[in-house]
């Protein structure tokens, strides 16, 4: 032993080379990891990252599998080499003293998509009655991604309108078909499909299919909603709805009295309004002729292109009042007043008032407005015009 020296021996086991306390504080820390991400492009995603303080490593998983490390301070990751349109999971775990910590932040994040399946487009529209229809399509081929589903345009007429919001999405790439129902018989109906990727992105095919629903029986439209007296004339409100039916024809019923009823052989015939477009009938009826201060009741009766009738609804009943128009000539002059950028003098000549001439006097007089972007000449504020002001 050499003189003045000292030899201190000792054991030392692998567990005491880990500090338990800070295994400890690692496994306590709470933070976000994967805070945010969005696609970048058809195959890429960046991630933005939360780590917790004092972290060393940050590890990506996507899916359940490691696919990135990066450093403790980092705050973005980009996750590369993906499929267009494809949808993918991520968490995000740190390292603080050597342990591991999980990040509570899960994302579900997409690469975009920009290309649209190949897609024929749709193969048949069939009647399956006079309220069902079934509309058929060959399955999309695959892009760069995966197909997403289709929309299924439907409507009446005899073309499609590619404008309008879909009548059906169909979010299965499997699909070949979609029904439809609740829809009108003797009506022609325009349908067409396009198939979508996620996005979604469409193809933009202008193939259309046509059918025309056969006779399902009687109309069900026809009962009169309400009525009112305007310039003149009563006008009946008459709704319709494709479910309804196809109509050719809506025959009014009049009769006077204090009695309605249903029986037509009570009532004569006003007129017969021909439906010129069987897909947009006119709900609004005008009946003129009339007599004042006389108590009125209407029926209207629909008809379709097989002589079918609708069932006579419910006798609604006005009695009238003053029908004899003003005689008015209208504003003489419009000219510009005191404030030209904001004001406007309108003259006109006036009439009698009611008291001085009941059949043909006024009440009041309105004042109707339309504007055009100079120099544009504006439409006919007796046809089109707002109402500003009532004198």
């Amino acid at each position: 032993m050499l003189a003045g020296a000292n030899f201190i021996g000792a054991c030392v086991s692998g567990d005491q080379l880990f500090d338990p306390q800070g295994a400890e504080k690692a496994a306590e820390i709470v933070f976000v990891g994967c805070a945010s991400g969005n696609g970048v492009d058809e195959g890429r995603i960046v991630i933005n990252l939360s780590p917790p303080a004092g972290a060393s490593h940050q590890f990506i998983y996507r899916d359940g599998i490691l696919v990135g490390t990066t450093t403790g301070s980092a705050t973005s990751y980009i996750d590369v080499g993906l499929d267009e349109g494809t949808t993918h999971q991520y968490r995000c775990d740190a390292e603080v003293n050597h342990r591991t910590a999980t990040g509570s932040g899960q994302l579900q994040l997409s690469t975009l998509t920009t290309h649209a399946p190949t897609f024929a487009g749709a193969t048949a529209a069939t009647a399956i009655d006079g309220s069902h229809l079934k509309v058929t399509w060959d399955t999309a081929t695959p892009g760069a991604g995966p197909v997403w589903g289709y929309r299924v345009y439907l409507n009446m007429g005899t073309t499609v309108d590619w404008t309008a919001t879909p009548r059906a999405t169909v979010q299965d790439p499997a699909a070949i078909q979609q029904i439809f129902a609740s829809l009108g018989d003797q009506i022609p109906y325009s349908a067409g499909v396009r198939a979508c990727s996620v996005g979604p992105v469409c193809d933009t095919n202008m193939v259309e299919k046509h059918v025309t629903l056969p006779d399902w029986g009687a109309p069900t439209s026809g009962a009169i909603s309400g009525l009112s007296q305007q310039d003149g004339k009563v006008v009946l409100a008459v709704p319709w709805t494709e479910s309804n039916g196809g109509i050719t024809k809506r025959t009014v019923y009049f009769r006077t009295g204090a009695t309605g009823g249903t029986v037509l052989a009570q009532y004569g015939t006003h007129h017969i309004e021909n439906v010129t477009d069987i897909t947009n009938p006119k709900t609004s009826i005008d009946v003129t002729g009339l007599t004042e201060n006389t108590q009125y009741w209407f029926l209207v009766v629909d008809q379709d292109a097989t002589g079918h009738t609708s069932t006579v609804g419910t006798p609604v009943t006005i009695t009238t009042t003053d029908l004899t128009l003003p005689v008015f000539s209208g504003s003489t002059s419009v000219v510009l007043g005191a404030n030209q950028e904001h004001d406007a003098v309108i003259s006109y000549t006036t009439i009698a008032n009611e008291t001085e001439n009941a059949a043909a006097g006024t009440a009041n007089y309105l004042l109707y407005q339309t504007s055009a972007p100079y120099p544009a000449p504006p439409a006919d504020p007796c046809a089109s015009g707002t109402l500003v002001q009532t004198i």
